[in-house]
């Protein structure tokens, strides 16, 4: 049971921007308090095309910078909750009082940590290993001083040497009975460091067994950090071992390796916390291996691709030694040998079952032996709800058994039922993902509803969100709910649900950005979660710079786990020297190699033939491996060397390699593609002959193509019809059968088949899968194009689908076809005044600028034109904003005009605005009112700052974060350009026209996958 709180000032957006530097506490427990949002401004009823509010000189002025750091308290992460509670921890034990609360104050860059009103110290934003555990020993000397405890000498040898004896067993049963005899000889002989030396070995390698795939039974980590603490302040013997140990664990790699360089060479633990796995594995089958190195052996061999190996290994030791059932099971949990997961789900309930009787002592022998092991395992064939009632039934006896201040009953009841529930989901994940058996899935739901106990109750709703997220039936926002209730999930088991969550409904809404918010609210600094929030501000937030801030800090901790993050984030920033350094390293894995070889062509795809001989070698290293195949496969079929890309293909199948996934439907898939490109459409049939009768998509849809091409008609619609009908009429679906009509010149079956699709397609699926299509078949043929477009408007095809039929067929400049079809969807819908712009851009491109002048002006009523100005600012002709309204100072909203032209100039740079005098001029002459303050700022007369404390309401902070995004973007400020449009989007005025400006240039900047440095240094000026 965690007693820790933390104190948090329930603080109102408002109240925050008027109390600079005052400072963020981060409460728990989740969520936190709704905004206070009495005495703001309603959201004004504006629509996309409306203009700027109106100005509220009355109202007191909110500070821009003070704004922008409530956003980044918003979504702060807090230190990492392990060495937080492990401060409790540490007062309790030795003061003997209930632990009491736990305060974290962010303040002047660092977060002061306080306990029941006592200050214990101080942590940087993102905390280090030794950063927490500098803290954790000076707060425990100054609680050792506070209470006057005093460590003696008094425990007899022989008790020591008991033990030593059950901390080597190193299984939980052994370590567990050694906490018995921590907690005895403590009482018996007092006060001893000796004894917290033993005691930090037994927490931690207990914490280092811990099957808890969820991380809601974290406390154990927590307790090893507080005793490792105490034992390291009693100035005992050197724990590097097992500091090392459990740095790793707690995913501090840099610690662990710097603390394992004190141990010799060849330890085990200095080989697997340095990431010498090779090393490792060729000591797997040495009798004199203890148990504690026999683990760590499994954990070497889960990194190679030799899964034979890995399994038998596994399954010697799950057969040779009852006491290492657990720590097999935790080390396969770390494997990406897939055929390990057969071992794991064997092992875990079996696991928790041998570990609930041996602590007992009701059906296991102290040695451990193969009969008592053998009883144990019977109970395998019971149901898990009846496992669970022996948990619980153990929870009473654990009360009885573990007295005393070392290791006490819910620790030992922690662990196991963090194994018990461990088990148990992960062989749900397994049927959900792996073997994506739903109703299975769904079946094993039903059980963690019936469980007892706080988390056992919560796992229930847990998993029943991912199985309905599988199966499409929640959406996320309402996942997120249930989340908010599940106070005891922890922090991987809700990066696990977002994760399903993003796979299933890709976010892109702004209506979502709640769920960040309460996604970073519930993770904490450690490396992984600063990850992952990272991941969650470029893909849901679109926030570059917040994202290569939590990266950087994150990726100093160089583990296996961020190899493929490290990967990327190199190729995303041009580090070209960093994709060799890590592909040198000697346990990056097959996958991860590949991948940056993959980004490596990104970089440097002219370098061919270096490349070339890379994937070769990687090959030859790894013959068995899928994804070296596959990623030297694309690498020559992007560069259209289809010959050689076929004889990879032919290589893996002819290797006749057991998978346990498509690969091999992949590979022949991949033979007939490359046929297919060299129009060999034939040949391209014949490759996937072997799997023709796969359900598999890219086989159906290949065959319908190739089919096509051949000019087989019945046969072709035939396929692409199975195709829709097979995939549920998704978008790529539609695309194969529009094929296939296409080619038949059956265009009213295409216009019918979109049209009944068009709940399903969106503005991404018309550009990418719809249109493409219609242009690639159709293209150079220019009267059926039109017959087809034009047949579509008149059919009613949505704004949506239209706008990108017409920018299509423009990209063909068929720029006649765009403006018919502009023309036609202004005449259904007058109040889409955008297309007007859109259609401008085809009269230009035709050198028809007056004719398209006048058919602006002909529809937009002078009276309208300072609205449709906004229009006119997201188009790149912005000559408009001076030729459709001659005369701004004569329109009823000439503030918007003005402010329109400013923000134009400052999109182009001022001086390279033809009417920049124009513009000095009016600014000169202009009133101090908060739109002429902005203008003069967006044209440079005014120094950015001015801009920072004109705002007097959200709408306006909207605005103006707008504006200065826009100049800051030009001047190559990309950095505070994207703070800015984040700080505007960020007011969540979602009817304000800047609110929708900004997310759109977040999105851009961030759909270019490079870093903004690359940026800057590239000269981009387009945002």
């Amino acid at each position: 049971m965690r007693s820790i709180s933390f104190a948090c000032a329930g603080i109102g957006l408002v109240a925050v921007l008027l109390i600079v530097g005052a400072g963020c506490y981060i409460p728990i427990p989740f969520p936190r308090a709704k905004e206070d949002t009495a005495g703001q401004t309603p959201i004004r009823e504006k629509g996309v095309n409306a203009g700027p509010s109106a100005s509220l000189p009355a109202q007191q002025a909110i500070s821009l910078p003070a704004f922008q750091s409530s956003i980044a308290d918003r979504y702060r992460l807090r230190p990492d909750l392990r060495f937080i509670e492990a401060v409790a921890r540490i007062h309790q034990f030795i003061t003997g009082e209930a632990s009491g609360s736990v305060e974290v104050r962010f303040a002047d860059g660092r977060w002061e940590v306080i306990y029941d009103a006592k200050a214990v110290g101080a942590l940087p934003e993102f905390p280090r290993f030794a950063d927490g555990m500098g803290l954790l020993e000076s707060w425990t000397r100054s609680c050792l001083a506070a209470h006057g405890m005093t460590l003696g000498n008094a425990v007899p040898q022989e008790k020591l040497e008991e033990i030593e004896h059950s901390l080597d067993g190193f299984s939980p049963y052994h370590l567990c009975e050694a906490g018995k005899q921590i907690n005895a000889a403590w009482t018996q002989h007092g006060a001893d460091a000796r004894l917290l030396d033993a005691a930090a070995r037994m927490h931690t390698l207990l914490a280092i067994q811990q099957l808890d795939s969820l991380g809601a039974f974290e406390a154990q980590q927590a307790r090893a950090l507080a005793f490792l603490a105490l034992a390291k302040a009693a100035a005992g013997p050197s724990l590097a071992r097992y500091e090392a140990l459990l740095a790793s664990e707690l995913g501090y790699a840099n610690h662990a390796k710097d603390t394992a360089r004190t141990l010799e060479l060849e330890d085990p633990v200095r080989l697997i916390v340095s990431l010498r796995y090779a090393q490792l594995r060729e000591r797997a089958d040495e009798s004199s291996l203890n148990p504690l190195e026999k683990f760590l052996c499994m954990k070497a061999l889960g990194t190679s691709s030799n899964t034979e190996r890995v399994l038998d290994y596994a399954n010697r030791l799950l057969a040779d030694d009852a006491t290492l059932d657990l720590p097999v099971c935790k080390a396969a949990l770390a494997s990406e040998a897939y055929v390990v997961l057969d071992v794991m789900s064997r092992a875990l309930p079996a696991g928790a079952t041998l570990a609930l009787a041996q602590v007992t002592g009701q059906e296991v022998l102290p040695d451990g032996t193969k009969e008592s092991q053998a009883k144990a395992l019977r109970n395998l064939k019971k149901d898990p709800l009846e496992l669970a009632r022996d948990m619980d039934a153990y929870a009473v006896e654990a009360d009885r058994a573990f007295t005393g201040p070392i290791l006490l009953a819910d620790a030992v009841s922690d662990f196991y039922r963090g194994c018990f529930v461990a088990g148990l989901a992960e062989q749900g994940i397994y049927l959900l993902y792996r073997s994506v058996d739903v109703p299975s899935a769904k079946s094993l739901a039903a059980y963690f509803g019936k469980f007892h106990g706080t988390f056992a109750e919560e796992l229930g709703p847990w998993y029943l969100g991912l199985v309905e997220l599988k199966e499409g039936a929640r959406a996320p926002r309402a996942n997120v709910e249930v989340l908010r209730r599940l106070s005891h999930i922890g922090t991987a088991g809700l990066i696990q649900a977002f994760g399903a969550m993003e796979g299933r409904y890709p976010y892109s809404r702004p209506e979502n950005f709640e769920c960040i918010e309460f996604f970073a609210s519930r993770l904490d600094t450690r490396p992984q979660s600063r990850m992952e929030l990272g991941d969650q501000m470029m893909e849901v937030l679109y926030d570059p710079a917040e994202m290569e801030r939590l990266y950087v800090s994150a990726l100093a901790e160089v583990s296996p786990a961020s190899l493929s993050s490290a990967a990327w984030f190199a190729s995303y920033n041009g580090d070209g020297g960093k994709l060799r350094e890590l592909a040198a390293m000697k346990h990056a894995t097959p996958y991860v190699r590949s991948t940056i070889l993959e980004y490596q062509a990104q970089l440097d795809g002219e370098n061919v033939k270096v490349l070339s001989g890379d994937h070769a070698d990687l090959i030859r290293q790894f013959p068995d491996e899928w994804t070296v195949y596959e990623s030297y496969y694309d690498y020559l079929f992007q560069r259209k060397r289809y010959d050689e890309a076929r004889t990879i293909m032919r290589t893996w199948l002819g290797r006749d390699i057991e998978t346990y996934d498509l690969q091999d439907i992949f590979a022949f898939c991949n033979v007939g593609e490359t046929y297919f490109e060299q129009e060999k459409y034939q040949e391209a049939l014949d490759a996937i002959e072997p799997v023709i009768d796969s359900a598999a998509f890219r086989v159906r849809a290949l065959r319908a193509r190739a089919l096509a091409q051949l000019g087989r008609k019945a046969e072709a619609i035939d396929a692409g019809r199975f195709v829709v009908d097979r995939f549920r009429s998704t978008p790529l679906a539609v695309s194969i059968l529009l094929r296939v009509y296409y080619t038949f010149g059956q265009d009213d079956e295409a216009k019918a088949l979109i049209l009944d699709n068009a709940n399903i397609l969106g503005y991404h699926d018309y550009r990418q899968h719809v249109w493409p299509v219609l242009i690639d078949i159709v293209g150079k043929d220019p009267a059926r194009l039109r017959h087809i477009a034009v047949g579509l408007v008149e059919s009613h095809l949505e704004g949506e689908g239209l706008r990108g039929l017409a920018s299509a067929v423009g990209k063909i400049d068929q720029h006649k076809i765009a403006i018919e079809l502009y023309r036609k969807e202004f005449e259904v819908n007058p109040n889409a005044s955008s297309v007007l712009i859109y259609a401008y851009d085809h009269f230009d491109k035709l050198g028809q600028q007056e004719e398209g002048r006048k058919w602006i002006m002909a529809n937009v009523p002078e009276k309208s034109r300072s609205l449709f100005a906004a229009e006119i600012l997201l188009d790149k002709h912005h000559e408009l904003l001076w030729d459709v309204i001659p005369n701004a100072d004569a329109n009823p909203h000439a503030e918007y005009v003005w402010l329109y032209r400013a923000a134009a100039a400052a999109q182009a740079g001022p001086q390279n605005d033809p009417h920049y005098q124009d513009l000095v001029a009016h600014l000169n002459a202009a009133d101090a009112s908060y739109y002429n303050e902005l203008c003069r700022v967006l044209v440079g007369l005014s120094p950015e700052e001015k801009a920072y404390g004109i705002a007097t309401n959200l709408d306006q902070v909207c605005e103006t974060a707008c504006y200065l995004g826009i100049m800051c973007a030009q001047q190559g400020r990309f950095e505070d350009a994207v703070r800015w449009f984040r700080t505007s989007v960020e007011t969540r005025r979602f009817n304000n026209t800047e609110y929708h400006w900004a997310y759109d240039k977040l999105l851009l900047i961030a759909g270019e996958n490079r870093s903004l440095k690359r940026l800057k240094d590239e000269g981009t000026t387009q945002y």
